[in-house]
């Protein structure tokens, strides 16, 4: 699409849904008639010891029949994303296999830097991308991006860059801090967010991990149903204030 001295409607649209997610979320819904089913039916599989997932990609209209997809089943938590679909993801959904004190009950950091590396490939339509994980500890969650660069700026994994990509020191620094505190066990390290800690001290853990690093993200707490999505931010002390989108 061309449009001599820009396109002021696509712009402000992008801005309007970075500055309101919860719309960004209703109209994707809305776009694809069949995805609050298939969440529905994924968040059925999270009883299996393997995981499970779906995924939409741009240059759909929403209503084709194979508008949304199915990841290949994984396999104890881990799943295989395609970091080169042919468009660009506007929704990824994926679960956190049982037994539930062997997996996350947030986003792990593996989900966290495969996100970062789709964008990095630019294959993440921002303006409309939607990222779930359903767990067996009962937990669903979803989250925006609002700003692609914040969100790579710490949360990424060199082993899965591209050859030759070049990071530098200060930024390298800064994301080995925020994976020691809340996820990595290296060393004998003990991280705030484990597989087998409270579900609700995860949730205010994630959201300062988001918080500290910056993410320019959005994070979402969503029910059974798939209908009901709040919005999940923390104020000065550290309590989690939650929005319910309307």
């Amino acid at each position: 699409m061309h449009c001599p001295g820009g396109c002021p409607e696509i712009v402000e649209e992008a801005e309007d849904l970075a500055a309101n997610p919860c719309k960004k979320i209703s109209k994707q819904l809305t776009k694809f008639p069949a995805m609050r089913q298939g969440l529905v039916d994924l968040a059925t599989t999270t009883s299996q010891d393997t995981e499970n997932g779906i995924y939409a990609l741009d240059d759909y209209a929403g209503t084709e029949p194979d508008a949304i997809k199915t990841i290949p089943e994984g396999t104890a938590g881990e799943l295989e994303i395609n970091a080169n679909p042919p468009t660009p993801y506007v929704m990824l959904a994926h679960t956190h296999n049982s037994p539930a004190d062997s997996t996350y009950s947030v986003f792990s950091w593996e989900d966290l830097t495969t996100i970062s590396l789709l964008l990095f490939k630019d294959q993440i339509e921002v303006n409309e991308f939607v990222f779930y994980v359903i767990t067996a500890d009962g937990t669903r969650y979803a989250m925006t991006i609002n700003n692609k660069e914040k969100f790579m700026q710490y949360i990424f994994d060199m082993k899965k860059m591209p050859l030759g990509t070049v990071i530098d020191m200060d930024r390298i620094k800064k994301k080995s801090e925020i994976e020691n505190e809340y996820y990595s066990k290296e060393f004998g390290n003990t991280p705030l967010i484990k597989e087998n800690s409270n579900p609700d001290d995860d949730k205010l853990n994630f959201l300062k991990m988001m918080k500290k690093a910056d993410i320019g993200a959005d994070l979402f707490e969503v029910d059974a149903t798939f209908t009901t999505y709040t919005k999940l931010t923390l104020n000065n002390t550290n309590t989690i204030i939650p929005t319910p989108c309307q």
